[in-house]
């Protein structure tokens, strides 16, 4: 293999280990939102649901727990990407072989499918964005989620590119 090659495959393993890494800290912007949302916003869980007091007391409970639940599972979904994509990022750097298997296919590259719907799922939530804008009281907050979920945009495309040209490569070196 030479030099050429080996410097774009760690470029290419480099761009999807820092796209994962990214991505699982985006999770953590995720999650602090959600409970400033709540704690500190215009709206609360209560108004939200337009809750009389005693409903809201009774409900609390129920209501943190689903969102909170939800929310969990957000958290893992993109550490699921994230660490996928680190792993894979990782498997070529750390061994002299390629990365492929036994049976000639790449290993561990299911968290690009997982980012592949990310990816399209984030690009169609874009215009939504906007309409935080309009809002004075909100417009901080929109322009930190607008700028954030066009990086994460990015970072995803990035990393499905950059999954496709290690794919492609290594491809090229087994039947080379």
């Amino acid at each position: 293999m030479d030099d050429e090659i080996r410097a774009q495959l760690r470029k290419y393993n480099s761009n999807i280990s820092i796209s994962g890494v990214f991505i699982i800290l985006y999770s953590l912007w995720i999650a602090i939102k959600f409970y400033l949302s709540i704690a500190f916003g215009p709206e609360s869980f209560r108004d939200y649901f337009e809750m009389s007091e005693s409903e809201y007391q009774e409900a609390r409970f129920i209501l943190i727990f689903v969102f909170g639940f939800f929310l969990f599972i957000a958290i893992l979904f993109h550490v699921r990407i994230g660490l996928g994509g680190i792993r894979f990022g990782q498997l070529y750097a750390n061994s002299s072989s390629t990365l492929l298997g036994k049976q000639g296919k790449i290993k561990k590259k299911g968290f690009i499918i997982w980012a592949i719907i990310y990816f399209v799922l984030t690009v169609m939530s874009l215009p939504s964005d906007f309409i935080g804008l309009r809002d004075i009281d909100t417009i901080d907050t929109a322009i930190a989620t607008l700028i954030l979920d066009i990086t994460l945009s990015f970072l995803l495309f990035d990393m499905i590119y950059s999954a496709y040209k290690v794919i492609k490569i290594n491809n090229q070196l087994k039947e080379g």
